[in-house]
């Protein structure tokens, strides 16, 4: 699920536009655990999204956000999930591919 907060205009962003455009999608958060020694993790989704256009005040309540939503919101549903450094070391990486 992406969302954004009340007031960003999510509706009219070029990340909504082109969820609706081309469905098959990638969502990627990386960090770094630590400097020293050098620590990357992180996990990417691959996926179909779906562009709603109703339902995400309601989805923030339920999720407990500390701030409004956007009505619109994005779903995506996953086909793929890779990780690197959250439950393996920083350069191994592990993937799965969802039913």
């Amino acid at each position: 699920m992406v969302g954004g907060a009340a007031g960003t205009g999510m509706a009219g962003s070029k990340k909504f536009r082109d969820v609706a455009e081309r469905p098959d999608v990638s969502f990627v958060i990386d960090d770094l655990a630590t400097t020293d020694p050098w620590a990357p993790r992180g996990i990417e989704v691959r996926g179909h999204a779906e562009a709603r256009t109703e339902g995400g005040v309601e989805l923030g309540l339920r999720l407990g956000a500390p701030f409004p939503f956007e009505p619109v919101w994005i779903l995506i549903r996953p086909r793929r999930i890779l990780a690197w450094g959250i439950d393996t070391g920083s350069f191994r990486l592990t993937a799965r591919d969802m039913a």
